[in-house]
């Protein structure tokens, strides 16, 4: 049997001890809890699966990414898009590569310079975005495939209007086989897409419009003139089928 003294070196066996320590414990271990519950109904812990614009089962995940190219077949990307503004009309303020997840994240071009001596295995996107009159905010991009399949599960996915805030997805007028996307981008803006598919390319146009206090013109109004706006765009890329039917004035 233990003296005193003995146990009076051994305090985490003695009754005087055992209980508060027990007590902290079961303490701890509800505070471990309440911190795990926390952290699974915090948006700021979620996993790649609960969180950010590739959230499976939308259409953006598993997405084809664009095929690999050379910087001087950028270049004739590059001039498939650069004639969509005049300068009369805009001038152009950024650009550079373009991949698959443009579409869902709107980030911002890669320009070249930054890719180093590196003129092969590039990715082949490009993209320039214009400030246009009234601060209007215009974009043109294309996304070249391996694969005309490709493009075409791209341009499916890419103009559905699933995990899209505010998405809206409906046929353009043209060009032909276009589709056109109406979103709240990662922004906050408002934006209005067109999208088609040309051979293993696929072509989206974009506009953001200026945000302007209009007491009359509502909200959906502008939508329909930023729609209008990008479909006509649309029309000048190559590979665009467009016949846009006749104006006729009706008659009082």
């Amino acid at each position: 049997m233990e003296d005193k003294d003995d146990q009076a070196t051994r305090p985490w066996t003695s009754a005087r001890w055992r209980l508060p320590v027990l007590l902290a414990l079961l303490g701890l271990s509800i505070l471990a809890a309440i911190s795990a519950r926390a952290e699974l109904f915090n948006p700021g812990g979620a996993t790649e699966a609960t969180s950010g614009p590739f959230v499976k089962g939308c259409p953006g995940y598993g997405a084809p990414e664009v095929t690999t190219t050379s910087t001087a077949h950028l270049t004739k990307l590059d001039r498939s898009l650069s004639r969509l503004i005049g300068t009369k009309y805009g001038k152009p303020y950024e650009q550079g590569i373009s991949t698959s997840d443009r579409a869902w994240s709107d980030s911002s071009p890669t320009p070249l310079s930054s890719m180093g001596k590196s003129t092969t295995h590039l990715p082949a996107g490009y993209e320039i975005r214009w400030w246009v009159q009234r601060r209007n905010d215009i974009a043109a991009d294309v996304f070249e495939f391996a694969t005309p399949e490709q493009a075409k599960d791209f341009l499916a996915r890419a103009t559905s209007a699933h995990c899209r805030p505010n998405g809206v997805a409906r046929r353009a007028p043209f060009p032909l086989h276009a589709y056109n996307l109406l979103w709240v981008n990662p922004d906050k803006a408002t934006e209005q897409d067109v999208y088609f598919a040309s051979g293993p390319r696929v072509y989206r146009v974009v506009d953001v419009r200026a945000i302007r206090p209009r007491p009359i013109r509502s909200h959906r109004f502008e939508q329909e003139i930023g729609t209008v706006v990008v479909d006509l765009l649309a029309c000048k890329l190559p590979g665009a089928d467009c016949q846009i039917p006749a104006y006729r004035p009706s008659v009082a």
